[in-house]
């Protein structure tokens, strides 16, 4: 395993979506105009099946104790803080209502890039469960792009310390996101993700298109 944004193990994104219950909620995602609350916390469940049972770190349930995550500042170790608790069911209103209407459109390339950038990038801002945030962020992402038609965008294992450090960056340069302050404030790590991921999604977009000329040629045989 590797490490997420948070400093813990690090599952393949490969996890998520080889997960019986996860597939079958994502099915289920794609046959519904709009998610909700009940179906992030349907989906929490999923992708953290063997966590243990805590009151205070519930599974499918927002976060009830302040959560955040760890980097380097020039040699030394930082702790940043994530949303506080009490603010977190508002923001997710407020992210679900802008997650629900890019889901909804079909998108070109570019604007498939720019949907996921946002909706990770601000969903791990927000952290709001108590862990699993980085395994959520990266499938509910994708789901935009998969509804417009797209192959999905996954981090290499190869570049995830690359990915982690991007976010990292972005989380201490524009500070804890309370209620009433913008999702996504403008900075240029923003710009650095959008390029990052255009350049993962290029290895999936290759792949997928190796495997339609494979199917063409075994339909000329």
């Amino acid at each position: 395993m590797g490490l997420t944004i948070s400093g813990k193990p690090l599952k393949d994104h490969q996890e998520v979506y080889g997960h019986a219950r996860a597939i079958d909620l994502i099915r289920r995602f794609d046959d519904e105009p709009e998610l909700d609350q009940a179906a992030l916390f349907d989906l929490h469940r999923a992708v953290m099946p063997d966590s243990a049972v805590d009151a205070m770190n519930p599974i499918g349930e927002w976060k009830r104790v302040y959560n955040g995550v760890t980097g380097v500042v020039r040699g030394k170790m930082k702790y940043f803080e994530c949303s506080p608790p009490d603010d977190v069911p508002e923001l997710m209103r407020a992210w679900l209502k802008e997650f629900n209407t890019l889901r909804n459109r079909d998108l070109s390339k570019d604007e498939a890039i720019d949907a996921y950038a946002w909706a990770h990038l601000v969903f791990v801002r927000i952290h709001p469960f108590f862990d699993g945030n980085g395994r959520m962020a990266r499938l509910l992402a994708n789901l935009p792009v998969l509804g417009a038609g797209w192959p999905p965008i996954l981090i290499s294992v190869e570049n995830r310390a690359r990915y982690i450090n991007i976010l990292w960056r972005y989380q201490c340069a524009v500070g804890q996101l309370r209620e009433g302050k913008a999702l996504l404030p403008k900075h240029r790590a923003v710009g650095e993700f959008r390029k990052f991921i255009q350049g993962e999604w290029s290895r999936s977009i290759e792949i997928v298109e190796e495997a339609r000329a494979m199917q063409v040629r075994r339909g000329r045989r």
